[in-house]
């Protein structure tokens, strides 16, 4: 039994080696006005995200005020439902600076996902003053979600239930490396071996 336990102490160690990961801070620059987030920017695969360029900004809005890192911030697309996600593996969501911009009192549904199943959600209420900085720690999801809605508008000169974004804050996806799982395969059947031993009955002579 004490080989196993040793087993199980390393393996947890080849596992933490394997979901280790630098936190990447998403600031959006370097997107013209308007344009839409293209997939493996970030090493994120994005859906209905574009960036807002604040510089060319002419009026006030919840844009501007949610800058965080300048000047860009992103945005869901014609208000409608935007997410984040990874092809294969998984990543670590930590939050990020979220605005209402165009209307107060906005909702803000994030939902995280592993394999298809809902393993978090938060709803956020927004305003267009300034950003609301959502700081969370959601590991080992393969796609986040954000759906927006309700709230009054400011009196801007748009309309919409709109969010911007800055600063959002990912662990890139959690793949062992190959040198990494060929450990854990060797591991597995040193365990299995281990355990066999352990519940062998010696035989009378």
């Amino acid at each position: 039994m004490k080989t196993l336990r040793t087993f199980l102490m390393a393996a947890g160690a080849v596992l933490a080696i394997g979901t280790a990961a630098n936190a990447t801070v998403i600031t959006f620059e370097g997107f013209g006005h308007g344009s839409s987030i293209t997939n493996g920017y970030q090493g994120l695969n994005w859906s209905n995200f574009s960036a807002y360029d604040t510089t060319t900004a002419s009026n006030p809005s919840g844009y501007v005020n949610g800058v965080v890192s300048p000047s860009n911030v992103g945005y869901n697309a014609f208000a409608n439902p935007a997410s984040i996600s990874v092809s294969s593996g998984f990543f670590d969501f930590n939050g990020g600076y979220f605005t209402g911009a165009w209307n107060d009192g906005l909702s803000l549904d994030i939902v995280g996902y592993t394999l298809g199943i809902q393993t978090y959600a938060a709803t956020l209420t927004l305003n267009t003053n300034g950003p609301l900085n959502f700081v969370t720690n959601w590991t080992g999801v393969d796609t986040v979600t954000f759906n927006s809605f309700g709230g009054s508008p400011h009196g801007f000169s748009g309309e919409g239930a709109h969010f911007a974004v800055d600063n959002l804050t990912v662990n890139g996806a959690a793949i062992p490396e190959p040198g990494t799982w060929a450990l854990m395969i060797l591991g597995t059947g040193l365990a299995g071996a281990a355990l066999r031993r352990a519940r062998q009955v010696p035989i009378a002579a």
